[in-house]
């Protein structure tokens, strides 16, 4: 007799399993960051503003602060090479 769930491979689990699995593959293949900036105050007129930031990776919680904006760049490239993706020759000519 069948179950009530299909019978090969993965699709024989129940719908909570198989969203469970999904978010899984997900993470694997996908990764969210959150990315704050602002603006630190300098103690001279005649300074330049300075950026300031923090990124977070949100699956793994990982946290960076930042000393300027080419450095969001550089952490979230860690988790694209690490998916396999590398950079366009574009990109190569831009780091050096």
């Amino acid at each position: 007799m069948l179950s009530k769930w299909a019978t090969t491979g993965e699709d024989n689990l129940p719908p909570n399993q198989l969203e469970e699995q999904a978010r899984r593959e997900d993470s694997e293949r996908a990764h969210s960051f959150i990315v704050k900036v602002w603006l630190e105050e300098v103690a001279n007129r005649g300074e330049k503003t300075r950026w300031r930031g923090r990124i977070t990776h949100v699956p793994g919680g990982e946290r960076r602060y930042l000393q300027n904006l080419n450095e969001v760049t550089r952490f979230i490239d860690s988790y694209l090479r690490a998916m396999g993706v590398r950079p366009g020759i574009r990109e190569r000519i831009k780091r050096w």
